[in-house]
């Protein structure tokens, strides 16, 4: 192979990775804090038996002008960090044998 032909190769892939980096943040950014006000949450909900799903994200990370849902109602815009949790909630423990309605 020639010099030019592994250097129009390489550029090829240098421009293929870029791109894909350039996906892979856009993706990522799209992605914002979201309560499951009539669209789905983010972070999504764990399917069973899976571990939690959870995100944080800072001011820079949203912009300026990301605000909370309003279905929240949390009209704050002042934050540094947003986070976010997502997973089954813990069972309540099981009734003690017997009734539990204590000694009488």
């Amino acid at each position: 192979m020639s010099a030019m032909h592994l250097a129009a190769r390489r550029w090829r892939w240098c421009a293929l990775a870029l791109l894909s980096l350039v996906f892979v943040q856009t993706a990522a950014a799209a992605e914002v804090p979201s309560p499951p006000c009539g669209g789905p949450p983010q972070p999504s909900y764990a399917a069973p038996g899976e571990p939690e799903h959870s995100g944080t994200w800072t001011r820079s990370d949203l912009g300026d002008n990301w605000a909370p849902p309003s279905c929240t109602g949390w009209t704050g815009t002042d934050f540094r960090i947003v986070a976010g949790r997502a997973g089954p909630a813990p069972r309540p423990p099981p009734p003690p044998p017997g009734g539990g309605g204590g000694g009488g």
